[in-house]
């Protein structure tokens, strides 16, 4: 960006490069206390003319004149050409009509002229560029998206669209029946639902984690194996007391249920719970079953125990809400912009809808930095598109290094159109849509916006996952035991062909005995091997 500054009048000025190039560039201007920025006036050599009605009274030519490089203003996604307010003064710049929502459009600076950057801007200069055109911003003075009045005029941006004050929507639109009556609407940027963001909620311990294991089909499966085998043995045990009481009936046996039975029964519940219960079966069959029963009872134990620690230090996370229907239960408050097609639907919803439910829980105002600031505090939840409350997430995360919010699963509007708006009939219109189709068909669009949303993928993984890997204390235990596992193998390895110690052949040829250094004395050779 190229900032000059001059006094007096000047009608028209020759500017010669220094950088040797083909032919001048020639700029007509007017400077009284007027500054004007002319961007990457070196690099982009198609310039469109700053067309003043001035009369010249004084016409001379600069040659050579020094030129100051502002870098600060290369991050302008802004106009061609810029020029400051002046009485009387006209350009030939087509004017577009800008609105605050982030992350398609975010203002850095609130006064006139107005910085903006964000996704749809950055759409809109490759808009621009291949049009060969410039543009300035306006905003509207009441409310930045506009609402139906009872005269039937409208407010906002949308009026000064549909007044034909602008040429053109700086920011994109959720199209609904109602703006499309007064707005053409170009082809469709981004295809939205709106959902609720809100406070994620404090994790805690999962106490449910001792049965989460094995599933209940498999707990089931447990459960009847079990009453199987102490029935089966049971009645093994009680069909070859029998047998051997009518083989031979002078023998007498203890009684079956107090000495036999129970101590069956007390065994297969300590078997499965890998405790010590001292029993033999005196029958050949029963030591079968209890044999089988000891062996799946073990394999069983194993898997539990392993997959224990890992439920156990999952944590659990409960959401206040995950749909409409659990929010209209709660007392949870929810913002939403007044003007919005949320809003509109909101109002024409039907008793017994989602949305009439929840008429009881949303603000609706038309202050949106109000309406983020409150739900940073954690003071309200949001409503908006998706896109939207993702980039919210992305600056959360970049501002605290971790997530404070969650996304609902739920949404409505599933169809939500996000486009540019013209004035009725206007003819930049049909210049516009084969731009903004090629740009989605070679996916540039959701470049630009998924580069502006970079560390919202943390949050969104982590709400699908259900916990968050920083709440993980023996994640640093599980990675130490493993190291102590892979040295141990290393040490059996080496043990017999480590420098200095003699294998197990050479010791019994030589000494007959077979000295093995301990694992202590193995490391500490090792290490000091290492340091040497």
């Amino acid at each position: 960006m190229v900032h000059c500054s001059f006094g007096g009048i000047v009608c028209y000025m020759m500017i010669l490069s220094q950088n040797k190039l083909t032919f001048p560039l020639y700029i007509a201007l007017v400077c009284k206390s007027v500054s004007i920025y002319i961007r990457n006036a070196f690099l982009h050599l198609r310039l469109l003319f700053i067309i003043s009605k001035c009369k010249p009274q004084i016409r001379r030519v600069v040659r050579s004149p020094s030129f100051d490089f502002c870098s600060h203003w290369k991050k302008l996604s802004s106009p061609a050409c810029i020029m400051k307010s002046s009485p009387g003064l006209k350009t030939n710049c087509l004017k577009f009509v800008i609105a605050e929502w982030n992350p398609f459009t975010i203002f850095l600076n609130y006064t006139p002229p107005y910085v903006v950057v964000g996704s749809v801007i950055d759409i809109v200069d490759i808009i621009t560029k291949k049009l060969g055109i410039c543009y300035t911003l306006v905003r509207a003075m009441d409310t930045d998206w506009g609402m139906e009045l009872p005269n039937g005029s409208w407010s906002g941006s949308i009026g000064i669209l549909a007044r034909n004050e602008a040429n053109m929507s700086a920011t994109v639109y959720s199209v609904s029946e109602k703006r499309s009556r007064v707005l053409d609407f170009a082809e469709t940027v981004y295809l939205e639902d709106q959902t609720v963001s809100y406070l994620s909620p404090a994790v805690e311990p999962d106490i449910s984690g001792f049965v989460k294991p094995y599933g209940w089909r498999a707990w089931l499966a447990i459960l009847a194996t079990f009453f199987i085998v102490v029935f089966a043995s049971l009645f093994i045990q009680w069909l070859e007391n029998f047998v051997s009481w009518k083989i031979n009936p002078s023998r007498k046996e203890p009684h079956f249920t107090e000495k036999v039975g129970f101590h069956q029964i007390g065994w297969c519940i300590t078997a499965m719970l890998n405790q010590s219960l001292s029993w033999t079966p005196a029958a050949t069959s029963v030591r079968i079953v209890t044999g089988v029963w000891a062996v799946t009872a073990f394999i069983l134990s194993l898997s539990y125990s392993c997959n224990l620690v890992a439920m156990l230090i999952t944590p659990k996370l409960e959401l206040p809400f995950n749909n409409f229907l659990e929010l209209a239960k709660t007392d949870i408050q929810v913002w939403a912009p007044a003007g919005s097609r949320f809003n509109e639907a909101l109002i024409s919803s039907p008793p017994g809808s989602k949305l009439h439910d929840i008429q009881k829980n949303v603000i609706l105002t038309t202050n949106a930095s109000e309406g983020r600031e409150g739900f940073f505090q954690g003071k309200w939840g949001i409503v908006d598109v998706r896109s939207a409350l993702v980039y919210y997430l992305h600056m959360d995360f970049s501002k605290h290094g971790y997530c404070n919010f969650y996304l609902m699963e739920d949404g409505v509007l599933q169809t939500t159109k996000l486009s540019f708006g013209f004035p009725k009939g206007s003819k930049l219109k049909m210049k516009v849509d084969p731009i903004i189709r090629n740009l989605k068909e070679f996916g540039i669009i959701d470049h630009l916006f998924q580069k502006r949303v970079k560390n919202a993928s943390s949050c969104l993984l982590e709400l699908e996952n259900g916990f968050a890997t920083r709440e993980r204390p023996l994640a640093l235990g599980i990675g130490l035991s493993f190291i102590a596992f892979f040295l141990e193998c290393v040490f059996g390895t080496l043990k017999d062909y480590w420098p200095g110690m003699t294998s197990k052949r050479s010791h019994n040829s030589n000494r007959g005995i077979s000295e093995q250094p301990s694992l202590g004395d193995l490391q500490q050779r090792v290490f000091e091997k290492l340091i040497h």
